[in-house]
């Protein structure tokens, strides 16, 4: 299907019952009829998209391809004809959504996915004919050699009844293979035959030997070479030094550091009370923000609002003809959280309606939280990460004073150039 870039809009139902499902069925349909009547995509997932995270930016999502988005949005949006072309409204799991197509990069040339082809053929059947003819060339690398008369020994002593090669022992110690000077008895083959006879019992005897002595040869070799890669290749011998050296310094720093900051809670608590004054609240107010469609919405909100009404009955009221007339969000915030907030003094109470962005906002400050330290359990992962950090300054520190080491200026600063 190749990739596509897609703004959306989105609107949950608040709940699951069949009064906040119509609320929102008439919400996108709303926002539909607008858009249709030539309203601008970006401003109308601003103002109304349920995304948080996409509606700031006009409802564009990142690129995707096929299997990354479920499976109704993803059929949406490849059905989209042209850039510009918007969908009608359509359902998923996290609520009503309609779709828009910005661009569209059809499949890629054969040389863009070289790499990727390549890295699929190696994971299925044709990767056995590359690997076949490594093997054979190992074999000849490696001056295989196999007793074929004793294997058609063992193949001929074998007893499916109790799933036994009954040759003597003297036989069995005889060199089945030789691979590089070294010698492999029979009896390594006869064990696995014995251990896997019973995996094997829709095959012939001669299958069965046949099968299982071409799996032993081919992994012996693949094995004996897998042995020999670090004195053969001197970068593959440093890069597994390397590789061997983090996970050494990854598991030591995971005691020292990691797993000591979760598990230490004492140690946690403490570092906390010492520090709290890293871990502040800006100044937050508990507020109910209203944005209303027009002056005239946001007047009759006022009225409501210094009436003593609920949110809940001013959004059936005013919300009866079209659920875009008011949107609301309730919670603590900060300036951050809610940029909105900075055009308002901040005192308790329902404010002016202020227009911004083609809408008229009013909010109503139910308490006014000055500056305070987080609680633990309201910021423990961001201290716990902190805790590490002094953690391991405190382990460096130490291992700086126990150990007398030298820095050669001139070879450092050798690599610059």
């Amino acid at each position: 299907r190749g990739e596509i870039l897609c703004a959306h809009i989105m609107v949950r139902a608040k709940s699951k019952d069949a009064v906040e499902e119509k609320k929102a069925v008439d919400k996108i349909n709303d926002i539909y009829q607008q858009l249709v009547q030539g309203a601008e995509f970006s401003e109308m997932a601003l103002k109304y998209s349920e995304d948080a995270t996409t509606a700031r930016k006009g409802g564009e999502l990142p690129w995707f391809d096929t299997g990354k988005m479920v499976e109704p949005f993803e059929n949406a949006a490849f059905k989209l004809a042209a850039d510009g072309d918007f969908s009608g409204p359509f359902k998923t799991e996290y609520g009503w959504h309609i779709v828009k197509r910005i661009e569209y990069k059809p499949v890629p040339d054969f040389e863009t996915v070289k790499k990727d082809i390549k890295n699929k053929v190696s994971r299925d059947s044709r990767a056995d004919i590359t690997r076949q003819s490594f093997i054979n060339k190992m074999k000849t690398a490696y001056n295989y050699s196999a007793d074929n008369k004793c294997l058609a020994k063992m193949e001929a002593s074998f007893d499916t009844t109790t799933n036994k090669v009954t040759m003597k022992e003297k036989h069995l110690a005889k060199t089945l293979i030789m691979l590089d000077g070294q010698a492999y008895p029979c009896s390594d083959f006869a064990q696995r035959i014995e251990k896997r006879a019973n995996k094997r019992r829709n095959m012939s005897i001669s299958e069965m030997f046949d099968k299982e002595f071409t799996e032993y040869t081919d992994n012996l070799i693949i094995d004996y070479e897998d042995s020999k890669l670090e004195s053969k290749y001197d970068a593959f011998r440093l890069l597994m030094n390397e590789y061997r050296d983090g996970i050494l310094l990854f598991e030591l720093t995971d005691e020292k550091v990691w797993s000591r900051a979760v598990k230490d809670t004492l140690g946690l608590e403490e570092f906390y009370g010492k520090n709290k004054d890293k871990f502040m609240w800006k100044d937050r107010v508990q507020a109910t923000i209203y944005t209303c469609k027009d002056q005239k919405i946001a007047a009759d909100v006022k009225v409501l609002l210094d009436k003593g009404t609920s949110t809940g009955e001013i959004l059936d009221k005013i919300n009866a003809k079209s659920q875009l007339n008011l949107q609301t969000i309730e919670g603590t915030y900060s300036m951050a959280d809610q940029q909105v907030l900075s055009k308002f003094e901040w005192k308790e109470g329902v404010s002016a309606p202020i227009s911004l962005d083609g809408q008229v906002v009013i909010v109503d400050m139910h308490k006014i939280i000055p500056a305070t330290p987080k609680a633990l359990s309201e910021a423990r992962g961001l201290i716990t990460a902190e805790y590490q950090n002094y953690l391991e300054e405190q382990w460096i520190a130490e291992l700086r004073n126990k150990y007398q080491y030298k820095v050669n200026q001139e070879v450092l600063y050798s690599l610059i150039n």
